[in-house]
Parts: C-alpha cells; sequence; structure tokens
C-alpha cells in the first residue's frame, strides 16, 4: 500500500511538471511579440531602452531583436519537449 501512495504522488509531481512546463512554453512563444510590442510600441519608451544599459541598448537592432525572438522560441521548444517527456513518463 506504502508504494501505490508513493506512485501516486510521483505521478502527481510527474503531471504538475508537464503542465508547468507546457505553460512555460507558451508564454516563450508569445513573448517574442509582447517584447516587441512593449519596445516599439511609443516612440518615447523606444529611446528610453535603447539609451540604457547593454542588453537593452542593442533591443533597438533588428538583428539583435531577431536573436532574442529565436532564442526565445528556442526555449519554448525545449519546455514544449521537456513538457511531452514528462507526460509520457506519468503514464
Amino acid at each position: 500500500m506504502g508504494q501505490s501512495v508513493k506512485g501516486c504522488a510521483t505521478k502527481s509531481l510527474v503531471q504538475g511538471l508537464s503542465s508547468l512546463c507546457l505553460g512555460l512554453a507558451l508564454i516563450f512563444f508569445v513573448s517574442p511579440l509582447l517584447v516587441y510590442g512593449f519596445v516599439h510600441g511609443d516612440p518615447e519608451r523606444y529611446l528610453w531602452i535603447i539609451r540604457g544599459p547593454y542588453p537593452f541598448s542593442h533591443l533597438g537592432s533588428g538583428p539583435f531583436q531577431l536573436a532574442v525572438g529565436l532564442l526565445l522560441i528556442a526555449a519554448g521548444v525545449g519546455s514544449l519537449i521537456l513538457s511531452r517527456v514528462f507526460a509520457t513518463r506519468a503514464r
């Protein structure tokens, strides 16, 4: 009986991790659009951002924005893969 409770708790934990990774994947997939909208939403905010320190000062550059967007999408893909791995382990 002790093993079934432990197995149930482990299964529940793995299902929770799967859901967490799936939620993170959705956030990572949407975040490049949110970053672009935040940076370019207001001309004054754009100037304020690109006058900031290193990572922010480069957000005005197209290649840097592309690299940030691709990095966020790659993180979303990795999180989605982890979610699927946890989902198959929970079965």
